[in-house]
């Protein structure tokens, strides 16, 4: 007997699209774009980390499911016909049969499975998604058995960390030259330097043909000179604007916007490890921030305050209690009854034995919110007598979040991008984590994490994951601060950028631009 999975998730917003009058200095030529972004990667490997949203988003790779505007999983070089046995093991996959790859090689259900089977083969990530078993594949039918039920599989095979690529190919240099997928464009040259990307359009491509010829993508560290590139008309398109600057387009008549409620997340880890394993002290980082207010005045309006891991329309997590919602007051009680005190005069607290209250925290600046969000946390801290010491680095997850060198970390990542949100909390939750080097452990957490393993009842796995937040929260061991909007700005000259609250999904076939 088949049993079938039907998920259906509603995520509320509309997209973000800025589009500005005027012709790209760096795009008369007709077919070609510029796209700017902030989006760093470290290799073009799509098993490496998260290198796989780049040559997603940049209309490269594919995956077997995508995920919705609703966050709904559908069929993509699968069919949606997809199922699963009685026992909750095995899934059955019918790959199309009219997909080629970029180099012509016709997509099989074989190649389908090496791509998958690579990927578990050189990422430790992978087992963080599911249990693999076994694969088998006879022509275009595909099955995947797991070892223990993976009920919520065809939306994890949605990440782009299994996009599909032609492992037949020559994949020597995966890292720098990328892979043959088979999204409407090709991979034409990478500068791992720069992070320069160029691609160009997939004469082979299976969907439609691309309406542009080649598209470049540059990458900015700084939020505010990629706004300056894109005012200049260097950029016919970018992603990452700061909030400020998005807003500035608002009401000029020359621009349209349009936006999106995503499904990500600005949150801190507080690593238990050091003087945070005090939970007094991270009540009172959690305490003494405003963020209703910085959402509203310094952001702009364009982000939501947050208190739990996901995104309210996710889990409809908007209505749980947050027992440490914004009180500085209480947060000075709750350090001055934890023994805290300034007993040199120096604006510090020391703890019991004299240690000065002092912590280092990460972050980045590619999100312009971050900094934000860290100078705003630092003068509230200050107020309180905790001293934060500010760190910007370009890779937080190699450098800084995988070592746990840091007192707090603070980020910004999509908790629901498999279209549930079990893989997020396995990857930072669990006490064996990949990522929490934060020294967090709650055996209840532990238990209702490994529960969702076999949980197929969408409105079940729900309640369970909406009971993990709630503990998440009342153990205080990180900060949610806040929910961003989505949004791509570009010029009128384009049209048929994707903005989703997958945020996976940028250039289609269907990305053009007029003469």
């Amino acid at each position: 007997m088949k049993k079938r999975l039907f998920t259906k998730r509603l995520v509320t917003g509309a997209l973000i699209l800025v589009f500005a009058a005027g012709m790209s200095l760096a795009a008369q030529a007709s077919g070609h774009m510029v796209f700017g972004q902030t989006q760093t990667y470290s290799s073009l490997d799509p098993s490496n980390e998260y290198d796989g949203w780049m040559i997603e988003r940049a209309g490269v790779g594919e995956t077997l499911t995508k995920l919705d505007s609703s966050m709904n999983t559908v069929g993509w070089l699968a069919e949606d016909d997809y199922f699963v046995s009685e026992d909750g093991l095995t899934w059955t996959f019918t790959i199309k049969d009219d997909v080629c790859f970029s180099n012509g090689t016709k997509l099989t259900a074989e190649l389908v499975m090496a791509s998958i089977q690579y990927d578990f083969d050189h990422s430790a990530r992978a087992a963080d998604f599911f249990s693999l078993e076994s694969m088998a594949a006879d022509a275009q039918t595909l099955t995947i058995t797991t070892a223990e039920p993976a009920p919520t599989l065809p939306g994890m095979l949605a990440d782009p960390f299994f996009i599909i690529f032609d492992t037949s190919a020559d994949i020597s240099n995966l890292a720098d030259d990328g892979p043959v997928c088979t999204g409407p464009y090709v991979i034409e040259s990478n500068d791992p330097i720069s992070m320069t990307l160029n691609v160009v359009k997939n004469e082979n491509y299976w969907d439609g043909e691309p309406q542009l010829d080649s598209i470049e993508f540059l990458q900015f560290q700084d939020p505010s000179v990629m706004n300056l590139s894109f005012q200049s008309g260097e950029l016919d398109a970018c992603y990452g604007l700061s909030t400020t600057d998005a807003a500035a387009y608002i009401d000029d008549d020359n621009y349209i916007l349009e936006q999106c409620n995503g499904l990500r997340t600005d949150w801190g880890l507080m690593n238990q490890d050091g003087l945070l394993e005090d939970p007094a002290l991270r009540i009172a980082l959690l305490e003494c921030l405003d963020m209703e207010t910085i959402c509203e005045v310094q952001l702009n309006g364009m982000f939501v305050a947050g208190n739990t891991p996901f995104a309210s329309e996710a889990l409809g997590v908007n209505d749980m209690e947050n027992p440490y919602s914004y009180d500085p007051e209480d947060a000075a009680a709750v350090l001055a009854e934890a023994g805290y005190a300034d007993n040199d005069g120096d604006g510090i607290l020391e703890t019991a034995d004299g240690t000065p209250v002092v912590l280092e925290v990460y972050s980045y600046t590619t999100r312009a919110e971050l900094p934000i969000i860290c100078e705003a946390l630092q003068y509230a801290a200050g107020t309180l007598g905790i001293q934060l010491n500010l760190n910007y680095v370009q890779d937080l997850w190699a450098e800084t979040i995988q070592n746990g060198s840091y007192d707090l970390c603070i980020f910004n990542s999509s908790g629901f991008h498999s279209g549930d949100a079990a893989v997020f909390l396995q990857q930072y939750f669990k006490s064996d984590a990949v990522y929490n080097a934060y020294g967090y452990a709650n055996e209840e957490v532990d238990t209702l994490i490994a529960a969702l393993e076999n949980v197929f009842d969408t409105e079940e796995r729900v309640e369970i994951e909406r009971e993990i937040s709630q503990l998440l929260m009342e153990d205080a061991c990180c900060a949610f601060y806040s929910y961003p909007t989505i949004y791509i700005a570009a010029k009128s000259t384009v049209s048929g950028l994707e903005c989703t609250p997958a945020d996976y999904y940028w250039i289609t076939a269907d990305v053009s631009m007029a003469e």
